[in-house]
């Protein structure tokens, strides 16, 4: 599959929703997939899609949908908002992490070539504004 997996949830009676990522897929020229990932995309139809692509497209119509099924689709909404929110945060945590990560290899490169071209604990926590024992682990630690 030219797909990521995200997640499979249980949603209703034993119904299973599984969440297919097709954000890094790329479509060839072959026109017969067009329809199909519009429809996928969340897209309006083609007038000239094939009946069966219009048929999908009605089949998902909420107009014409039974309450239990609008139901479904109103939860499989809100696991995906609530999935993509999640992710979202996730990677502003994890971008945040990674930058505090490469300051402080960041600084501790910096103690060391410092402290390697002779100066000493006090004058490096002066240049950097360290203090001695943040100096002093940051030696340690390399």
């Amino acid at each position: 599959m030219n797909g990521e997996f995200l997640s499979k949830i249980q949603a209703y009676n034993g119904i299973d929703l599984t969440f297919v990522s097709l954000r890094n897929y790329s479509i060839s020229k072959d026109e017969r997939f067009k329809h199909w990932w519009r429809f996928f995309r969340l897209e309006e139809s083609f007038a000239d899609a094939p009946e069966v692509v219009r048929e999908a497209y009605e089949a998902v119509n909420p107009m014409n949908m039974t309450e239990e099924e609008r139901e479904i689709a109103e939860l499989a909404k809100r696991y995906q908002d609530d999935y993509a929110a999640d992710m979202s945060t996730a990677w502003i945590e994890g971008k945040e992490e990674g930058e505090k990560k490469g300051r402080a290899e960041g600084r501790y490169e910096l103690v060391s070539t410092m402290h390697e071209n002779g100066l000493s604990i006090e004058e490096i926590a002066r240049y950097t504004n360290l203090t001695e024992a943040e100096v002093e682990s940051a030696l340690r630690v390399l």
